[in-house]
């Protein structure tokens, strides 16, 4: 809907988010490749479709090993919102069944497979007007029932020190400039791994 939104907003001459950084914002394949050409630190990915998860059992361990990536991970749609089709894997054969619901629950038939961030899951919510962020709201995430990610709530204000924040915006930041985010609502999904703060999604 955000890129739908955006379309809507430049056909009215309304100011808003451009179409082409609500689609980056939407696709997290583009959103993780803008990301890593931005050197904002998110987890290691790769793609994949229907047909990747046809393979067997060993050519999907062959996959994995093309893309270094190693188990946990998570599998989700590339293009879907709510954690409909995420799930975190530790084995080939629980990464072969969620690379098909994944792609299931895509528009586009495609998958996002990445490394898993430990550590706490924050929600940071900002507005962006004329190259200006403001963050709005900050929230600790109540992440539930694995091997899939069910939100139940957040906690506000966060039990999240001030240096942890301050970590935590400037990557927020940075995230938000490497989409093209201009003119509109920001919202990021945000974990302080042992690596440091790293994007999950925005």
């Amino acid at each position: 809907f955000s890129y739908a939104v955006s379309r809507a907003a430049e056909s009215c001459a309304l100011p808003a988010h451009s179409s082409e950084a609500a689609l980056c914002a939407g696709d997290k394949v583009i959103m993780r490749s803008r990301f890593e050409k931005a050197g904002v630190p998110s987890p290691h990915f790769a793609e994949a479709d229907a047909q990747t998860a046809a393979l067997s059992s060993r050519a999907l361990g062959s996959f994995l090993k093309k893309h270094k990536l190693d188990f946990p991970l998570v599998v989700k749609p590339c293009d879907n919102m709510g954690a409909r089709g995420c799930r975190l894997v530790h084995s080939v054969d629980e990464f072969g069944s969620a690379l098909n619901d994944a792609v299931h629950y895509s528009k586009t038939s495609r998958a996002i497979v990445e490394e898993y961030m430990d550590g706490p899951e924050f929600s940071i919510d900002a507005l962006v007007f004329n190259g200006e962020l403001t963050v709005t709201g900050f929230a600790d995430r109540h992440i539930f029932f694995p091997p899939y990610f069910i939100e139940t709530g957040h906690t506000i204000p966060s039990k999240a020190a001030d240096a942890v924040k301050l970590q935590l915006f400037k990557i927020f930041a940075q995230g938000v400039y490497a989409l093209g985010l201009t003119c509109g609502a920001a919202k990021a999904d945000i974990k302080m791994t042992s690596k440091g703060p790293m994007v999950g999604e925005i």
